[in-house]
This record gives C-alpha cells, sequence and structure tokens, in this order.
C-alpha cells in the first residue's frame, strides 16, 4: 500500500530518547562481553572434548586440522553464542533493569 507522502502517517513516528540510547549502549557492551567469554570458554572446551574422544593429542598443532575435531569445535562453540544471544542476554537485561520493553514482541 502506498501512501502519497503529502497525507499524514498511518502511525506515530517515536524517536529514540536519550535514556533509550544510554540503555541500548549498556545492552551492546554487556552482550560483547557476554558473547565473548561464552567464545573463550566453550572453544577450550569443545576443542578438548572432542580432541579426547577422538584420541587425538589437543596440545599437537596438526590436531586442529583433523576436521573429526574442527567441526564439533566450531558448530558447538557457536550454538553456545546463539543459545546466549537468544536467551540468556536478554535474561541478564531483564536481571539488571536495562530491558527493552518489547522484547520478544516484535514481529
Amino acid at each position: 500500500m502506498l501512501v502519497d507522502p503529502h497525507q499524514p502517517r498511518p502511525y506515530p513516528v517515536v524517536w529514540p530518547t536519550a535514556l533509550q540510547h544510554g540503555l541500548s549502549l549498556i545492552r551492546m557492551g554487556v552482550g560483547i562481553v557476554i558473547i565473548w567469554a561464552t567464545r573463550a570458554v566453550f572453544k577450550v572446551l569443545t576443542f578438548n572434548l572432542a580432541s579426547r574422544l577422538w584420541g587425538f593429542d589437543p596440545h599437537d598443532r596438526a590436531t586442529k586440522k583433523k576436521i573429526q575435531v574442527e567441526l564439533p569445535h566450531k558448530y558447538l562453540t557457536y550454538y553456545a553464542i546463539a543459545f546466549n544471544v537468544i536467551y540468556v542476554c536478554p535474561t541478564v537485561f531483564r536481571y539488571l533493569g536495562v530491558s527493552r520493553d518489547v522484547t520478544f514482541t516484535e514481529l
């Protein structure tokens, strides 16, 4: 549906306030820390677990290039990051009191 640009808008435009900008910066900072920590922890854990599961030495450089170790290591690490982005970060934001009012309500 195209609307004539000279007609009034069918909905009000609400511009973000300074408080909303500040809260978004806090959410971004906390979220980056959570994601960085998740990646650091899961990268080590999944690599060591996959190496030992397949019987490779985790301290050997050639182990990183083995497909049996590399795939689970990457998939599990990024699965954990995705889980944290979708579920853990919004819960932490709600606990800290910086969550958005409309989290999980957008189309």
